[in-house]
């Protein structure tokens, strides 16, 4: 199986319509490499490894800091904003400029490590945002009022997903629906990103996967996932909204979680 990359239209990314419209999944060569999808990547994804951050990457240009309304930049609401990917997608979003807008769940503590390595912790503005609360997801998007919404946001262990699948299709499928219901009924403008997985295909029918391969997925996460897919298109093709999914592959960086199986590799042999 190539676990290469695949990468899918983000909203902010997509070139053109057709993109969006085949099945919200193109390869990453499709897309021009300047835009921001290198860059979301740029730190090694590819490298599997505990080094740290060099300090040449960690130098930034200053972000926009401005007290100015916030009406004056365009906002973005991100979910899962202490993970691996929401941090890179952040640093990526101030410095085109965007108020970000970093939804998690509400824990005793922060994890936001990632983002003080950027240096963009405090560029942030935090909410307190449950995947599986309809009513707390509508409040935030209606307070944040975002252009872009990308949801990052799941419980994203395989193994977990056997022993909490009830859980699992409530936080990873129906959330994706509570989403984007709250969308429709905001602002059916506002563009959605959907985060979804190769574990979709599961069941392997063809060696490499493409855009035509048949889903097949074996574990209450990979169909989870597979409905937040769906949904998305389905809302798309209904309500006429910029709703997109992007199927990723595993992909490592050094900000990649310990409890992840390459980290847990890694780290005992550093």
């Amino acid at each position: 199986m190539d676990y290469g990359l695949l990468v899918t239209a983000v909203p902010q990314l997509a070139k053109t319509a057709d993109i969006v419209d085949r099945h919200q999944q193109i390869t990453a060569n499709e897309l021009d490499t300047s835009v921001a999808t290198t860059h979301l990547f740029r730190y090694g994804f590819s490298e599997i490894g505990t080094r740290k951050i060099p300090e040449y990457q960690r130098k930034h240009k200053p972000y926009p800091t401005s007290k100015r309304v916030k009406m004056d930049r365009k906002t973005a609401f991100v979910t899962g904003i202490f993970g691996q990917d929401a941090a890179y997608l952040t640093e990526l979003l101030l410095r085109e400029g965007y108020h970000v807008v970093g939804a998690h769940r509400r824990t005793s503590t922060r994890n936001a490590w990632r983002l003080e390595e950027l240096g963009i912790e405090k560029e942030v503005e935090y909410v307190e945002f449950e995947l599986l609360e309809f009513s707390n997801i509508l409040r935030s998007i209606e307070a944040a009022r975002p252009v872009e919404i990308y949801n990052l946001a799941a419980q994203s262990f395989v193994g977990s997903s056997f022993e909490q699948p009830i859980f699992t299709g409530d936080a990873d499928a129906l959330a994706v629906t509570r989403i984007l219901e709250s969308i429709r009924t905001i602002d059916p403008g506002i563009k959605f990103y959907q985060a979804s997985t190769s574990e979709m295909f599961g069941k392997i029918v063809d060696e490499i996967q493409a855009e035509e391969t048949p889903f097949y997925p074996r574990s209450p996460y990979g169909v989870a996932k597979l409905y937040g897919h769906w949904i998305t298109k389905n809302y798309r093709e209904s309500y006429e909204m910029f709703a997109s999914s992007g199927i990723l592959f595993n992909h490592e960086s050094p900000f990649r979680g310990t409890e992840f199986v390459t980290r847990k590799i890694t780290a005992h042999l550093a």
